[in-house]
């Protein structure tokens, strides 16, 4: 029988001897009560219970984390720790949950029980997809990750970055019961300048399917009613484009939102016209984490993340026609530089680090933005998320 424990100021010798027993570093797991006296334990575990009730950063640096201890029949076999929240340093190297298991525990699937365990308790603390960074050459503890459904993000040097669902035991499976309904479609969602469009092309191209590309409800844009759609239709009806980047930076992330509303009540109608085709559709989607909870398999759902600032400072370096206008009409303004900031403004808080987080968090496989990594090593990580190959 194995049961999860918190620890306790009041833990023992037996902990004690089960801590001395992990090495103090190995494969990237720190045991930082490797080498202590009992009497130094003491204050370890001390502090450790301090540092778990912080909020914010620790000393201004640290992350909150909680260790767990794993119990086998009563002994002591392994222990973990559930960081609170991740920082971008966390994102590359250490992630949310860490764990190991003691020499004389090991190929007995504890690894496995342990990780299942822990992300229950990263659940508990809101957190809906949990980050597990493991060394390239520890295979064992890349093969616990993935048997919790966990689904390899990113691949360093030296490092394998998975991403594992906290509520895996609770996921519909593909095709059946909740998130169903569009079992056959595979949707695409996050930030901008993440290479959603190009990645959607591609699986289109791949598989022979059907790709609903970036902006594809534009399609509907002529009939729509304004006092139905009155965000989508404002810039269709807009007469002096002025006014458009004159508006607030709120009054801008208000429009944003609206649109985004809007634009997931048309996809929607859209593709249910694409239900019952032989083909699979790949869609660059407007529609949000919580309806693609509701109307698809969590496995059909990926989503991809750039660094939000990318979105800010390149905006108006693509050779985009619409971007392009929007500079010219900045330039004609009276004080081009504090209509430039102005619209800075409002780009930042469509492109905030809420938002990135809502989507980090959302339960659904991430795949980061990396300029290291060509088209189709995304492409194979995605088919791969999917569950395509």
């Amino acid at each position: 029988m194995t049961e999860l424990r918190r620890l306790s100021v009041n833990d023992g010798r037996d902990i004690y001897e089960m801590l001395q027993a992990i090495p103090g570093e190995e494969n990237g797991l720190v045991n930082s009560a490797n080498g202590l006296s009992f009497d130094e334990f003491g204050a370890w575990l001390a502090k450790k219970q301090r540092d778990s009730g912080q909020q914010g950063l620790v000393d201004g640096w640290k992350v909150p984390s909680t260790v767990f201890w794993l119990y086998a029949d009563g002994v002591p076999v392994g222990f973990g720790t559930v960081r609170h929240f991740l920082t971008d340093a966390l994102r590359r190297q250490g992630g949310n949950i860490g764990y190991g298991i003691a020499p004389g525990f090991r190929g007995k699937g504890y690894g496995r029980e342990l990780l299942r365990l822990l992300l229950k308790e990263a659940r508990a603390l809101g957190i809906d997809q949990a980050l597990v960074t493991i060394h390239t050459d520890n295979l064992a503890s890349q093969g616990v990750a993935l048997s919790n459904g966990g689904v390899i993000a990113e691949k360093t040097e030296d490092r394998v970055l998975i991403w594992v669902p906290t509520d895996a035991d609770a996921a519909p499976a593909a095709g059946s019961g909740a998130g169903s309904r569009f079992s056959g479609f595979y949707f695409v969602n996050g930030t901008a300048y993440a290479g959603k469009s190009t990645l959607v092309r591609g699986l289109a191209e791949k598989y022979g399917g059907v790709a609903c590309g970036e902006n594809y409800h534009d399609a509907l844009l002529p009939e729509l009613d304004p006092s139905e759609f009155p965000c989508l239709t404002y810039t269709r009806d807009l007469e002096d484009w002025h006014e458009f980047i004159r508006r607030s930076p709120e009054e801008y992330e208000r429009w944003f939102d609206g649109v985004s509303l809007e634009c997931e009540r048309l996809e929607l109608r859209i593709l249910e016209g694409l239900r019952g085709r032989q083909k699979p559709v790949f869609v660059d989607t407007n529609i949000s984490p919580d309806t693609l909870k509701r109307i698809a398999p969590r496995r059909n759902v990926l989503i991809l993340l750039a660094d939000p600032e990318i979105s800010v400072r390149r905006f108006f370096e693509r050779p985009d026609r619409d971007k392009q206008f929007l500079y010219r009409l900045i330039l004609e303004e009276p004080d081009p530089e504090k209509a430039m900031e102005n619209y800075r403004q409002g780009l930042k808080r469509i492109n905030s680090r809420e938002r990135y987080d809502r989507f980090l968090r959302s339960g659904f496989t991430v795949l980061f933005r990396d300029e290291a990594r060509s088209a189709g090593q995304t492409l194979a990580l995605a088919e791969r998320a999917f569950g395509l190959v």
